[in-house]
């Protein structure tokens, strides 16, 4: 009788051991905005990210998260014409806004990371805020654009070549967990910084998801 209470308390320790396993895993998944900062951001316009991650929790506030983000920005053909047109003669201040167009040059953000995320209020809270930072590789890629230009007397147009480049990079920011029964929906955002050649590349993100405990 003794051998099989020892053993039902084995098997019980085995499975709490388990399940507190299990639970410690989690699935990310987040979608939102994305926009570029710095001087080249006027010329752009704000795109969707996409955000994929795998979350393991180290104690009941920090949670180790390695991840991918992919952002796809399109280039503002208005915030290029008024540029263009605050540069010309002032005859030509009136020019139709038909006298520029982009054909192409959408600038994507590639992201592999490790992050730290340490919840404030603890995991156990049904609603915690917390902050979130770490590093990787981001993937910064341009693609080829063509710039018409058409006013009275002139018309030209010129091919932009797109490029790509892989630098590091960090991230910052901080987010909001909320639980629903068994899973959590989080709002978050974030900086990132990837120290591209010459001059740093610089986005955010603002973005909302879901996690699933594994």
């Amino acid at each position: 009788m003794r051998k099989l209470w020892a053993a039902f308390l084995v098997l019980s320790a085995a499975s709490s051991m388990v399940e507190a396993a299990e639970t410690r895993m989690s699935l990310r998944v987040g979608v939102g905005v994305a926009a570029l900062t710095g001087e080249a951001g006027d010329f752009y316009k704000p795109g969707p990210v996409g955000a994929l991650a795998l979350g393991y929790d180290l104690n009941g506030s920090f949670t180790l998260l390695a991840g991918v983000d992919y952002a796809r920005l399109g280039v503002d053909e208005d915030a290029l014409f008024a540029d263009f047109v605050a540069t010309v003669p002032a005859e030509f201040a009136s020019l139709p806004r038909s006298t520029i167009v982009v054909e192409g040059g959408d600038t994507t953000f590639l992201t592999g990371s490790l992050h730290l995320k340490a919840s404030i209020l603890g995991h156990a809270s049904p609603i915690s805020p917390y902050v979130i930072g770490g590093g990787g590789v981001t993937r910064v890629s341009a693609d080829e654009a063509t710039v018409g230009v058409s006013i009275p007397g002139f018309e030209d147009a010129e091919t932009v070549l797109g490029y790509a480049t892989t630098a590091p990079s960090i991230a910052f920011g901080g987010g909001l967990d909320l639980k629903v029964g068994p899973l959590s929906v989080f709002g978050e955002g974030r900086y990132y910084i990837a120290f591209t050649e010459d001059e740093s590349t610089k986005h955010m993100t603002l973005r909302v998801g879901l996690s699933l405990g594994l």
